[in-house]
């Protein structure tokens, strides 16, 4: 990671504050102004004389042009000054510069020296940093384990979760409803066993949840239906799942599903 930073310095704004302020103060006198005058004016107006309603109509411009000033200047002074810099004080300089003398190298292991013993071959390995040094040893002759009931392999406990993703349901390549939103559920019944129901708007895709049975193949796990081994799933290391099933007996018809799908 490369800290990353922007050059400033501190700056009151004061001015902005003054403008928004000074603006709004003679937006604020103007409405008031204004408000008096078309009272008056509509008073005197009822006695129907033009020359007691005369005097009234240059407060009422004046006001109103007083209001529309204040507004202009006071307006966009307060957005400027609701902005991060003139809230905390400061201003970006226009000038930045970042630090060069930074190396990137590749990382060099030199850590602890590790010893290991391999037992089939009777040898102890002994490595520092990449390289590697086998020597004969007479130690792993006598060197004997317990066998636990514990295994590190438990599949169906690793793959034990909801995935969501999209699906289509076809017929002879025409699809019959495809599917933005639907889920694989899979469950854990052993270690290399589990049971996976398909969920599509809150119901249940299949009456009963089916029965897969599981096998790790380089870095993806597949997962074979039982009765049906033409139906998989494959799901990488990154979790992403693939499920097919080419034949889902519906109202008589055999139709195919296919998801892609990813874990939440």
């Amino acid at each position: 990671m490369v800290p990353f930073a922007l050059d400033y310095k501190n700056k009151s704004h004061a001015g902005s504050r003054i403008l928004k302020n000074t603006g709004f103060g003679i937006a604020a006198l103007g409405t008031g102004a204004l408000l008096v005058g078309t009272i008056a004016y509509a008073a005197a107006s009822s006695d129907e004389d033009d020359d007691a309603t005369s005097p009234f109509i240059p407060l009422i411009i004046g006001s109103a042009g007083a209001m529309a000033i204040g507004t202009a200047v006071g307006l966009p002074a307060g957005m400027r000054a609701s902005q991060t810099q003139y809230q905390y004080n400061f201003k970006y300089l226009s000038s930045q510069t970042t630090i060069q003398d930074m190396s990137f190298r590749p990382i060099v292991d030199v850590g602890y020296s590790k010893s290991t013993i391999s037992e089939d071959r009777n040898v102890a390995v002994k490595e520092t940093g990449n390289d590697a040094k086998v020597t004969q040893t007479t130690r792993a002759k006598n060197r004997k384990s317990s066998t636990s009931s514990r295994t590190l392999k438990d599949y169906g406990k690793v793959l034990a979760g909801t995935y969501t993703g999209n699906g289509s349901l076809t017929r002879n390549d025409d699809v019959a409803e495809m599917y933005d939103r639907i889920h694989v559920v899979i469950k854990r019944i052993s270690r290399n066993t589990v049971s996976i129901d398909v969920v599509e708007s809150g119901e249940a895709f299949f009456t009963t949840g089916q029965e897969y049975t599981i096998k790790k193949v380089g870095n993806k796990f597949v997962l074979s239906l039982k009765g049906i081994p033409s139906a998989t799933i494959s799901i990488d290391a990154q979790g992403k799942l693939t499920y097919y099933h080419p034949k889902i007996n519906i109202d008589g018809e055999i139709y195919t599903l296919e998801i892609s799908a990813n874990r939440q």
